[in-house]
């Protein structure tokens, strides 16, 4: 069984995989980056869970093992694998940077799509272009020490998360941001500031989101009215889930249960 570790192996592989259920996956073929198209992902790594929102990138491993869900009826992840050889050769030092595993950063964000778009489209010299993007993904990450726990990005992505596990848990029933704090130990100021910062989104307008797209699951299914979907997401109602839902996608959502 060949991997992306062979010399005679390709130095970029691109894959979209649609998350509609658990799936589970091992970093076989190389380090991989994966990111969110649009849903939220969430993701275990060696036990460690975490969520995946659009804007962040997980770095992984080869030999890592992940399991990624959703929520939603359907999530598409994009997923970056790098031959490792490709990362001996990489100017910065690699093996000591000790990158944090999940980075929540626009610049980041926006260099591994350019990466993913270079390799996707495969133009002639793609790889060449392709080397150049990696150097200044891992240059900005080693630059701004983004595997330094002092790092203030690290710091923010660390409260992000752990309101993004809480809201993911708690999503169906009411939130209140003051016991939201409390639970996660941060002050209501700083966890406010931090999540708005790194997701664009405010923690009720997350919350809602999580709540639509449980709903809109439920309705897919067909066998639940939309009121019922409503209020087992955390709506009060169908008319405030059908309001919400507008608001985020500028329409009402496809019905096929019965109202």
């Amino acid at each position: 069984k060949n991997t992306l570790s062979d010399l005679d192996s390709p130095v970029f592989v691109v894959e979209d995989e649609l998350i509609s259920r658990v799936s589970q996956h091992k970093c076989e073929k190389g380090n991989e980056i994966l990111f969110p198209d649009s849903n939220t992902i969430t993701y275990t790594v060696c036990g460690e869970s975490g969520v995946l929102t659009p804007g962040t990138c997980l770095f992984l491993q080869a030999t890592d093992e992940y399991t990624l869900s959703s929520t939603a009826a359907c999530s598409v992840i994009h997923r970056i694998i790098i031959n490792p050889v490709l990362m001996d050769d990489l100017l910065y030092p690699y093996e000591t940077m000790n990158i944090q595993m999940l980075v929540l950063d626009k610049q980041v964000s926006q260099l591994a799509c350019q990466l993913y778009d270079e390799i996707s489209n495969g133009k002639p010299y793609y790889e060449w272009i392709a080397r150049g993007k990696l150097q200044e993904l891992y240059g900005y990450l080693y630059r701004n020490g983004l595997g330094e726990n002092n790092c203030p990005i690290c710091q923010d992505t660390e409260v992000v998360q752990q309101i993004l596990l809480y809201l993911r848990k708690n999503f169906k029933q009411k939130i209140h941001l003051d016991k939201l704090c409390t639970d996660i130990g941060y002050s209501k100021f700083y966890a406010c500031h931090a999540f708005k910062k790194q997701t664009g989104k405010s923690i009720i307008g997350y919350t809602n989101q999580l709540r639509c797209e449980y709903a809109e699951r439920l309705l897919k299914s067909g066998k639940i009215s939309l009121p019922a979907a409503g209020v087992r997401a955390g709506f009060s109602g169908a008319e405030q889930f059908l309001k919400t839902y507008e608001k985020l996608h500028g329409k009402f959502p496809d019905i096929t249960a019965k109202l």
